[in-house]
């Protein structure tokens, strides 16, 4: 083979894998040019097309039960007839557990669990105290602990540092 077809075959190659799309049954958009990831759940819901159109960006959202069926939570984006429920979203910002012990007040932390609408209500920043939890909040188990919200998250402390 000479040095010039060596050259147009992995080309070729490159070419061809682009042209197939998205993978695993995603379609184009539905990640939001990228901003989500790590597809988890597809719902269908052709019904919801009257009252969120073609397509949607929802943001955030958990719930038990939705069209029927078991969801889970995640970041649900609607393109006609289904909705996406992805892991991550690439413009939330990372944990922080040095920002969210309060200055060393906590320690020992058990648990982090995404809720960002939970600024709506507590602001930025919310350091809560104990909480004996046991039921599902946001979509997610929970443990009982002190509880800090620090946006987009909350963070979960197994002792107060005295």
């Amino acid at each position: 083979m000479n040095i010039r077809m060596q050259r147009i075959i992995p080309l070729a190659l490159v070419a061809v894998l682009f042209s197939f799309g998205p993978l695993k049954g995603e379609p184009e958009g539905a990640s939001v040019q990228g901003r989500y990831r790590g597809l988890i759940q597809k719902v269908h819901c052709p019904g919801d097309k009257e009252q969120y159109g073609q397509f949607y960006d929802y943001g955030w959202w958990s719930a038990p039960i939705y069209c029927g069926r078991r969801v889970s939570s995640g970041w649900w984006v609607y393109l006609h007839p289904f909705w996406y429920v992805w892991r991550a979203n690439r413009e939330m910002p990372r944990t922080d557990e040095k920002k969210a012990d309060v200055g060393g007040k906590y320690g020992g932390l058990i648990m982090t669990l995404i809720c960002p609408q939970d600024r709506e209500e507590y602001g930025p920043f919310k350091d809560w105290g104990w909480w004996g939890a046991g039921a599902p909040y946001c979509g997610q188990k929970t443990k009982p602990g002190y509880w800090v919200f620090r946006y987009p998250y909350w963070y979960v402390w197994r002792h107060l540092n005295l």
